[in-house]
C-alpha cells in the first residue's frame, strides 16, 4: 500500500485498519503497533510512515523514511522488559523479514 494511501486516511482510520490487518496477533503487540504508530506520525511527525503485518511475529513492523536524514526505516516493536533477543533470535527474525526487501 502506498504512502499516498495511508495520508489519505484519518489518524483514527489508520489506527483502525491495523487493528484490522492484525486480526490474530496478541491484543498486547495490536496495543504496541498502535502505540508505536502514534508516536511515529504524531509525535515524532513522520509524513512516510507504512505498516505490514507480519503474521511469524504476531505483529506490524513499520517502513517508514526517517526526516531528518531521509533514510530508509524498517522498525520492529517489541517490548523492551519481556522480549528476549538472543542472537539465534534476531537472525530468525532476519530470515523473516528478508523477502520484503
Amino acid at each position: 500500500m502506498s504512502s499516498l494511501f495511508y495520508n489519505m486516511m484519518s489518524f483514527q482510520e489508520q489506527l483502525n485498519d491495523l487493528q484490522l490487518k492484525s486480526i490474530g496477533f496478541s491484543p498486547s503487540n495490536i496495543l504496541l503497533s498502535q502505540k508505536i504508530y502514534g508516536d511515529l506520525v504524531l509525535a515524532k511527525k513522520w509524513n512516510h510512515v507504512e505498516y505490514k503485518p507480519i503474521k511469524e511475529l504476531d505483529i506490524c513492523i513499520f517502513i517508514a523514511i526517517e526526516p531528518e536524514s531521509n533514510q530508509d526505516l524498517t522498525l520492529l516493536p517489541v517490548y523492551q522488559d519481556t522480549t528476549q533477543l538472543s542472537l539465534e533470535r534476531i537472525s530468525e527474525i532476519f530470515e523473516i523479514l528478508s523477502p520484503l526487501e
